[in-house]
């Protein structure tokens, strides 16, 4: 099974992700980020789904510490503020994709699919 890491400061959004992939994929999550660094720091995920505002550490934080750690692993970024120009940044930046909360499970299951090919 893949191994994924989901962080976001949204209790619901991680227990609603988690009980979205956990079928498919051995889960960690965490709703403090800066527990998340020290996940990231000793483990190794295939994926990791970020919310991008949080307090201590944001998404893009994240990003940087997972390309710093595990360059292969693809990060996602998840968000509730969000324009269409925020994805092209958000690739630009270095994330695999993209997903706007509240999330689609559809819109979802077809980025970790495209993420874990």
């Amino acid at each position: 099974m893949k191994k994924i890491l989901i962080i976001d400061d949204d209790k619901i959004s991680i227990n609603l992700l988690s009980h979205m992939l956990k079928n498919n994929y051995d889960i960690t999550s965490t709703f403090d980020s800066w527990n998340a660094v020290n996940i990231l720091r000793k483990n190794n995920f295939e994926i990791v789904i970020s919310d991008i505002c949080m307090p201590m550490v944001d998404g893009f934080e994240i990003l940087r510490i997972v390309k710093q750690t595990n360059p292969e692993t693809k990060t996602i970024a998840m968000s509730a503020s969000f324009a269409e120009k925020d994805k092209e940044m958000f690739l630009e930046k270095g994330f695999f994709d993209f997903f706007e909360k509240p999330f689609q499970k559809e819109k979802i299951l077809e980025i970790m699919k495209r993420a874990t090919k």
